[in-house]
């Protein structure tokens, strides 16, 4: 049986999307997306449902065998008149919360789990596990990574102090493959936060997390 491959082009959210259609007071919730009238199109509330498109479609096309890819519409808002609030970053490049959602449903590798270690005199260490998404026939975007990297570093809460930090290089990762290593630093004496982030090898990060010390102790 041949199985043609499909790409969707284009997928979004626009809050506005049927001011030529139908009122929004006429809208089932149980149909379509979009948001209450008295909302702002560039507001937390409108990006909510925003949120609620990526990870609903996302969760639909991985089910699709046939589907290779997804392109989601748009980045930014329109530098145009027409009034379109359509990016997961405003005119002025602003995030919002879906440009974070947005990075972690097309990251190729996710962040398994980080166990932290007792502390060891001054010393603390914690075990990263990498999951690189597959099967391709079940799961996307899955591809092999090369020369990736896994970021570390310990920083005061606000990021203003980098108390240590470093990096491991990857092997080359399959789909559907998984890695594992160790990050050791020194205990600093004040609060800090531990930040774990994969790596491009043009130096953009695919996904990050946070691990406060006083939610890990």
């Amino acid at each position: 049986m041949t199985v043609k491959v499909v790409i969707i082009s284009e997928f979004g959210f626009e809050p506005r999307w049927n001011r030529w259609g139908p009122p929004t007071s006429e809208l089932d919730p149980a149909k379509y997306y979009f948001v209450p009238e008295g909302i702002p199109s560039d507001s937390a509330e409108a990006d909510e449902q925003r949120q609620k498109v990526i990870a609903e479609q996302m969760g639909i096309f991985r089910r699709k065998p046939f589907v290779a890819a997804a392109i989601f519409w748009c980045y930014q808002d329109y530098r145009t008149p027409s009034g379109f609030m359509t990016g997961v970053v405003d005119a002025e490049r602003n995030r919002r919360g879906s440009w974070y959602l947005l990075r972690d449903e097309y990251t190729p590798v996710v962040i398994e789990s980080v166990t932290f270690s007792p502390v060891q005199g001054n010393r603390r260490s914690a075990n990263v596990i990498l999951r690189t998404r597959g099967p391709v026939e079940t799961d996307m975007p899955a591809y092999t990574l090369r020369d990736y990297k896994l970021h570390w570093a310990v920083t005061s809460p606000q990021g203003e102090t980098v108390f240590s930090e470093g990096a491991i290089a990857l092997p080359t990762l399959e789909p559907a493959s998984e890695w594992s290593d160790q990050v050791e630093w020194v205990v600093p004496e004040a609060e800090y936060v531990l930040s774990v982030s994969v790596v491009r090898p043009t130096g953009f990060s695919v996904i990050e997390r946070s691990y406060d010390s006083i939610a890990i102790y």
